[in-house]
């Protein structure tokens, strides 16, 4: 990404990574509201989602994460769960209960299998570390 910003610069580059936030939160929007079916968000809903996850700063995480220790990657999961949640509560305020209540699952399976290919990466690396090590 540095080399992005060193050719755009500072202005151009915080124009890309406002795009690029701008993409990544249409695209869940429009996922969301595909695994809501019935329940979908009203146009005004969804532009309201999309505003709120734009407000957010961008977190990267990586497969360079992967080389982190076990308590270190733990942290990072639960700081970007607790992001997760907390925006879900703002949502909460113009989601109807079934809506809320739907999203809520949703994070809690997306988070869950984060997690879960989190740590069979992690112990893929580890293994095959010890393997080649040998």
């Amino acid at each position: 990404m540095s080399q992005i910003a060193a050719i755009l610069g500072d202005s151009g580059y915080a124009q890309f990574q406002q795009f690029d936030r701008d993409t990544d939160a249409q695209a869940l929007v429009k996922t969301i509201n595909h695994l809501l079916g019935q329940n979908s968000l009203s146009g005004e809903q969804s532009k309201r989602l999309q505003d709120l996850l734009t407000s957010q700063p961008g977190v990267t995480v990586d497969d360079v994460d992967l080389f982190r220790s076990k308590e270190s990657l733990d942290a990072v999961y639960q700081a970007e769960f607790g992001r997760a949640q907390s925006l879900l509560q703002q949502a909460a305020g113009f989601l109807t209960p079934e809506q809320a209540a739907a999203v809520g699952t949703i994070n809690s399976n997306y988070w869950n299998e984060v997690r879960t290919k989190m740590t069979l990466y992690q112990q893929l690396i580890n293994n095959t570390m010890r393997q080649n090590n040998r």
